[in-house]
């Protein structure tokens, strides 16, 4: 990945952490554009939420279920209660559980967590007492939001405090926004992911925010959609995320004498409308080399064309929303084969 565009991120970020909303506006092939925010979160140790429909409770779910893939709530809560009262966590964690639930609540108070009004501190004594349902349900049922009633936007406080519990393992949301069957977008539909994803950003300024559109939607966007806060915002943000055409490819092809050059035109054409950068391009024509190479018979050149072939397909998993993250290369798993633990050429995570 483009380390200028990492860096980019950064800067963003560094907004966020300031308390200004931002929202990162990746204008380019969409697929890249959600591949790039992969790749940036996954080096801050994060996950991402991905979205393609603006709408509250879709975009809820997602964060939330997302939040809860990778944190279990009691433990989340116990550790940022422990943090916030100046406390060892194996201490308080040893008194909570001495407890009863209805001793717990008079034993929070008896501490000042009473006190505190509807937000992290709040939500993390709830999560530890909740008693008629599991957590993990009930922040994603509607008690949770009931749970903050009294305020304007309910789920983005609901949000907000799971943010505040985990601020270093809370994932990032980023909005792809789609074409409908024809390859257009209206511009109501448009206007509408913006709005609602610096909403977001406006309630929530520390959530790290994406919108994932192609070039072609993002000046329709600049020249159809009335100004408005949240068009000066995405305009503020905006990154460029270029892509490998198929002319470019197949001129690389090309150069190296792969013959039947035409056998491939269908394989590069699918990759580049799905969206390619440079690694999974590399890749690709690494593994064409490696299978014209095992046309020979020899045994350790087919070895080689498997690995490539791997390889390929490793990255190619990466490089899709739906499958980035979710796989690895040569695992080791616990099964036992001969003396040692078996090992994975491709296995899912």
């Amino acid at each position: 990945m483009n380390p200028l565009i990492h860096e980019t991120f950064d800067r963003h970020q560094l907004r966020r952490e300031q308390g200004i909303p931002t929202v990162s506006v990746l204008a380019g092939h969409p697929v890249l554009g959600v591949r790039a925010w992969q790749s940036w979160a996954k080096v801050r140790g994060w996950s991402i939420a991905l979205c393609r429909n603006p709408d509250r409770e879709f975009v809820q779910h997602c964060w939330v279920s997302e939040w809860l893939r990778r944190s279990d709530p009691v433990d989340t809560a116990i550790r940022f209660l422990a943090r916030r009262l100046g406390m060892d966590e194996l201490e308080l964690r040893s008194r909570i559980l001495a407890r009863s639930k209805a001793e717990l609540v008079l034993y929070f108070s008896s501490i000042g967590l009473s006190e505190f009004g509807a937000g992290a501190e709040r939500l993390a004594c709830q999560l530890i007492t909740i008693d008629e349902t599991n957590p993990r349900d009930w922040l994603l049922s509607s008690e949770s939001l009931m749970f903050f009633i009294s305020d304007e936007r309910p789920w983005l406080r609901l949000v907000a405090s799971l943010l505040a519990l985990s601020p270093l393992s809370a994932p990032t949301l980023i909005f792809l926004l789609s074409e409908d069957r024809t390859g257009n977008t209206s511009p109501n539909e448009v206007d509408k992911a913006s709005e609602f994803l610096c909403s977001i950003s406006f309630e929530v300024p520390k959530l790290p925010v994406a919108w994932a559109l192609s070039e072609e939607q993002y000046l329709f966007y600049l020249a159809t959609c009335k100004e408005s806060r949240a068009k000066a915002t995405c305009r503020e943000t905006v990154v460029r995320i270029d892509s490998s055409g198929e002319d470019e490819i197949l001129r690389v092809l090309g150069s190296l004498n792969i013959p039947d050059l035409e056998s491939l035109e269908g394989s590069i054409k699918r990759i580049v409308n799905d969206g390619a950068d440079h690694s999974l391009i590399k890749s690709f024509i690494d593994a064409v080399k490696k299978r014209d190479a095992a046309a020979s018979g020899e045994v350790a050149a087919s070895e080689l064309a498997r690995s490539a072939a791997d390889a390929f397909l490793y990255e190619r998993l990466e490089s899709m929303p739906e499958t980035g993250g979710l796989f690895e290369l040569n695992r080791q798993i616990d099964i036992l084969f001969g003396n040692r633990m078996m090992e994975v050429d491709l296995v899912s995570l």
